[in-house]
Formats: C-alpha cells, sequence, structure tokens
C-alpha cells in the first residue's frame, strides 16, 4: 500500500494549495493550457512528417518515439522544419484561455515551459522577465519578478537564423 492511497483528496488538495501560497512554488507548463490555441505535439508531428516527406506515425507513439519522429524531419529537411515549425506557433493565437490570467495571479516564484508558443510571455505581468534557450538566467528566480524560461526556446517569425528556434527581440535577455 502506498503512502498516497492513505492521504485523502482533499488533503492533497489542501497541502498543493499550502506550496502555491507559500511563494516557494515554481510552476511548470505543459502544452496542455495552450490546446485548441496552437496544434498538439501529435499534429505538430504529424505536420512535420507530412511536408518533410516521412512517414507519419499510424499509431500512438511514446514521447520518445515522437521526439525522434520530429528529429528525423529536422534532420531530413531542417529548412522546412523550422519554417513549419515559425509557422505554427510564431502566429498570434486567435484566442487564449484564461487560464493564462489565472495562473499568473498565483503566487509562483517563476514560470517554466517546453511550449514554442508565446503566450506565457504575452500573458505575463509587466514586470516579469522572460527567458529563452540559450539564455536561461535562474538566478533571477527569488527576485520578485515572477520570470518566465522558455527552456526549448520559442517560435519567432524574426529569427536572425531562419534554422534557430530563438526569443523574439523584446524577450532576449530577459526584456
Amino acid at each position: 500500500m502506498s503512502l498516497d492511497s492513505l492521504i485523502e483528496p482533499s488533503e492533497k488538495a489542501e497541502h498543493l494549495r499550502n506550496v502555491i501560497f507559500s511563494g516557494e512554488a515554481v510552476a511548470f507548463v505543459g502544452s496542455g493550457i495552450s490546446m485548441g490555441c496552437y496544434p498538439s505535439w501529435r499534429k505538430t508531428v504529424d505536420i512535420l512528417c507530412l511536408r518533410c516527406g516521412i512517414d507519419t506515425p499510424t499509431k500512438d507513439l511514446s514521447p520518445e518515439e515522437f521526439l525522434n519522429k520530429a528529429e528525423e524531419c529536422k534532420k531530413l529537411n531542417e529548412q522546412e522544419y523550422f519554417n513549419i515549425l515559425r509557422e505554427l506557433f510564431g502566429q498570434a493565437a486567435s484566442f487564449t484561455r484564461l487560464t493564462y490570467n489565472y495562473l499568473f495571479r498565483l503566487p509562483f516564484k517563476a514560470y517554466v515551459t517546453t511550449n514554442f508558443d508565446p503566450l506565457l510571455a504575452e500573458h505575463r505581468s509587466s514586470d516579469s522577465k522572460v527567458f529563452c534557450y540559450p539564455i536561461l538566467n535562474f538566478e533571477e528566480i527569488g527576485k520578485n519578478t515572477k520570470p518566465v524560461f522558455y527552456i526549448h526556446g520559442t517560435v519567432s517569425n524574426y529569427a536572425h537564423n531562419p534554422r534557430e528556434i530563438e526569443c523574439v527581440p523584446d524577450m532576449k535577455r530577459g526584456g
């Protein structure tokens, strides 16, 4: 029997609430919050495969297999790979979820995302700095700025090198 089975869901929720409101928690934001605003990872890999000339997955793949498929597309046609990512994630979303507004009202210490889309940066508070791979200034955590970290970078139609995923100009160096 695991310890989790001994703890009531209400106790878990209360504990989570206490951790968040302590101001010591960091929010990890995955693609679920952007669903509907931008394509899913599955849809993205399907589009990459189709346009790069690779067989589209016919079954659900593990996360590692999806990454391998995306990497295969990149190796086969790198320029098209980055063009597709820019097309899919470099445009403003036609709508966003209220979840972003609520997320930034919570007292998280920082926000970390693997997403390419700009929604976290667009919804951050005005004093919150944004950092994108490879410039991840983690020293900003705890400086009351609620920094946002794009650990894989974010897509920009204004990238200096069309084969890079990087920050949009106003997001560079924590701007």
